[in-house]
């Protein structure tokens, strides 16, 4: 699907103890820089801002994620809007479909999730309304999805109560006039494949 780009841990990490190492040190830092959000009942939901400026970035320095987003912008940097965090509860966390950017706006924008466990349809996955049909899209976690921001989407119910802890935010490289972001990360052809 050409909306859709998913980028898996063997891709991203040279080792599953290097994916290790960095999941458990993001997993510190989003329940050490959390704002609580209450604006979605049935998930637990945070604002991670101060997450910016930690180790979670050194993922857009990954060759093969730093290539795709130069080549997707047309661009050598990116801008980050916003960082969430989102954990649907048992029985709960269905979204209604949505978009995050206008359609058919002259400026991309892509949501990125990165998944801190297992996402699958018992757990609540991602879904996405491609030309009217409904696709599940279900990952391992340390797995990368990026989807363009102008198609529907939304989290599906948590069946199983078993965590499904989402980081997404969203990236551009132009921004409208007094647009607010967090970061601007330079994507360089010297990227390299460490985090």
């Amino acid at each position: 699907m050409d909306n859709i780009i998913i980028f898996s841990k063997e891709l991203l990490f040279s080792s599953i103890q290097e994916y290790f190492s960095f999941n458990e040190e993001l997993i510190y830092d989003i329940y050490s820089k959390k704002e609580i959000l209450y604006d979605q009942p049935g998930a637990e939901r945070y604002n991670l801002n101060e997450l910016a400026n930690s180790n979670f970035v050194k993922l857009f320095e990954k060759n093969i994620l730093n290539t795709f987003l130069r080549n997707y912008f047309k661009s050598n940097f990116i801008f980050l809007r916003y960082l969430r965090f989102r954990n649907p509860l048992l029985g709960q966390g269905e979204q209604e479909f949505h978009i995050d950017w206008y359609k058919n706006h002259k400026f991309k924008r892509m949501e990125f999730f990165f998944l801190l466990d297992d996402m699958t349809t018992d757990n609540g996955c991602l879904r996405i309304k491609n030309e009217n049909k409904i696709v599940n899209i279900e990952a391992s976690s340390g797995t990368v999805i990026l989807i363009n921001s102008s198609i529907e989407h939304g989290g599906s119910k948590n069946y199983s109560g078993l965590n499904r802890r989402v980081l997404s935010c969203q990236i551009a490289c132009d921004l409208l006039p007094n647009e607010t972001f967090l970061k601007k990360i330079i994507l360089n052809t010297t990227a390299y494949n460490s985090v």
